[in-house]
């Protein structure tokens, strides 16, 4: 098992954001998550798609398809 699991304020402090952004991003389904008893992990890969899937167009400032 190769996966490397991040905790919301990793990510949250990877990208520069709120822990609530991340919260966030999970209850919507965005963002992948595992819990594992009370603590949340997001697997790393999870996240660098979810920046792929962000980027935006300069054109529009809308999500690019």
């Amino acid at each position: 098992m190769d996966t490397e699991y991040m905790t919301p304020k990793e990510v949250a402090d990877w990208l520069k954001v709120t822990d609530q952004a991340v919260y966030k991003w999970i209850r919507e389904g965005r963002l992948d998550s595992y819990r594992f008893g009370r603590a949340v992990r997001v697997p790393r890969e999870s996240v660098e798609q979810f920046v792929r899937e962000s980027r935006t167009t300069p054109e529009t400032g809308k999500a690019a398809a």
